[in-house]
């Protein structure tokens, strides 16, 4: 099985991103175009949900700090939900973890950024 992503758009105009397998060299390219795609008229913050992840490599955390400096360069962020022993030990022992606002669960995630968030973020008329 592949690593896959999926993506909500919520009412709110927040953005979710659901990551399942690994997000290693591999999983980074079967999810990169697609993770682009779904972000690239979106300047709010961005919710990326690892807790599917099984397995997350540098190429993987390359992807989120790459992508997290997108998003910061369109006013916005990337947050991430983590809750996996391997997924967090790496955010831990990197120190990246300082970069995103870490949640163990989407819920928490979810209430974190709506409650600073300032409503519709995205626009079919933006451009990269």
């Amino acid at each position: 099985m592949g690593t896959t992503l999926t993506h909500e758009l919520r009412e709110t105009g927040l953005i979710v991103l659901a990551v399942q397998g690994n997000l290693d060299a591999v999983g980074v390219d079967q999810v990169r175009e697609q993770f682009g795609g779904a972000i690239s008229h979106y300047t709010g913050p961005l919710i990326v949900d690892l807790s599917g992840v099984e397995y997350l490599s540098s190429a993987g955390l390359a992807m989120l700090v790459s992508k997290g400096k997108t998003q910061r360069g369109r006013g916005g962020d990337l947050v991430v939900v983590a809750n996996t022993p391997r997924v967090l030990a790496v955010f831990e022992l990197t120190e990246f973890g300082g970069l995103f606002s870490v949640y163990d669960t989407l819920e928490a995630a979810l209430e974190g950024v709506e409650n600073t968030f300032p409503g519709q973020v995205w626009s079919a008329d933006s451009t990269d």
